[in-house]
């Protein structure tokens, strides 16, 4: 018995020298690709590109930072100025201690932004509970907002009326936890490898951030956060009203792990968001996953000239085509 504790003492010790040594690596060969803004006393991760008006902010997913916009940031920068950005103790920018529910983040959002001098009006991109946080500045700071694009955006009564991603969610969740324990000892960054399947046709600078960052407690922890905020996120999304007539398009992924009517019944929902305006569209990506929606080149794509779109109709003054 003391010897096999001895052994994995020592496979524990050589685990945290490997994560270490890699870590230190990872730092040098991956360094934020933005400006580092301090908001409050926290670091930041802010990067912006292109020119013109109305600025364009990208909000990701539950967990996710910048690296996943690196097809569509591009794309969008082409046509305006466009900002990607890392919360709270996600990618490269410092923990908070404060809860990660919408109210906070949309408001750490807004210091971020005054912090860099980054002004409006803005058009809101929210991937997946990206959509919970943009639809919560855009309530809290309706005068900046001109215009929305929601990819596979998360409705408020989501749990309700599908129990498949709270049980996704909760499972989500443990996962972020055990790999917090992991990723010390090194772990996690021996197995995310097979957990980046979905990123082969990702720009390999990106996909290598991605893989530097999730191996990281840090991001682990982040994410975890983030999951035990989502009910909170989800009652304060809740208590909104609409957007009036604010250019809105909302796409739809088609492919996923749930049952067609499952399918059929969260594309109902993204029907309801889009009634949240009176100038919006509904877009079904056929063939889309939840996730191709911003990582798929071919689908990310589609995404990308939503958000153009959107931008066309602030420019023009113009109602978005039925």
């Amino acid at each position: 018995m003391a010897a096999v504790a001895a052994f994995g003492l020592l496979l524990a010790c050589a685990g945290l020298a490997y994560q270490t040594i890699a870590t230190e690596s990872d730092r040098r060969a991956h360094p934020a690709p933005g400006a580092m803004i301090t908001v409050n006393g926290r670091s930041v991760h802010l990067q912006c590109a292109g020119q013109g008006s109305p600025t364009v902010i990208l909000e990701t997913g539950l967990g996710s930072w910048s690296s996943q916009w690196a097809l569509i940031q591009p794309a969008v920068a082409q046509s305006t100025r466009v900002c990607s950005y890392d919360r709270a103790g996600l990618g490269w920018s410092d923990a908070s201690l404060a809860p990660r529910d919408a109210h906070r983040i949309a408001t750490e959002l807004h210091e971020l932004l005054g912090a860099a001098s980054v002004g409006g009006p803005f058009v809101l991109v929210g991937h997946s509970n990206g959509g919970l946080y943009t639809r919560m500045f855009a309530g809290m700071y309706s005068d900046e907002v001109v215009g929305m694009v929601l990819a596979d955006a998360t409705p408020v009564d989501l749990f309700e009326r599908l129990p498949g991603p709270a049980a996704a969610m909760t499972s989500f969740g443990q996962q972020a936890r055990t790999f917090q324990m992991l990723a010390p000892f090194g772990i996690a960054r021996i197995l995310i490898g097979s957990a980046l399947s979905d990123l082969d046709r990702f720009p390999a600078d990106a996909r290598a951030d991605i893989a530097a960052i999730y191996s990281l407690p840090g991001q682990w922890r982040g994410a975890e956060t983030e999951v035990h905020a989502l009910p909170a996120s989800m009652a304060q999304v809740k208590q909104l009203g609409g957007l009036a007539a604010l250019p809105l398009l909302v796409l739809s992924s088609t492919v996923g792990p749930g049952s067609p009517h499952e399918v059929q019944v969260k594309r109902q929902m993204d029907a309801e968001l889009a009634a949240l305006s009176s100038n919006s569209r509904q877009v079904i990506v056929e063939g889309a996953t939840h996730t191709g929606l911003a990582v798929n080149p071919d689908h990310a794509s589609l995404t990308s000239a939503a958000v153009r779109e959107v931008i066309d109709a602030v420019r023009s003054s113009h109602l978005l085509p039925k």
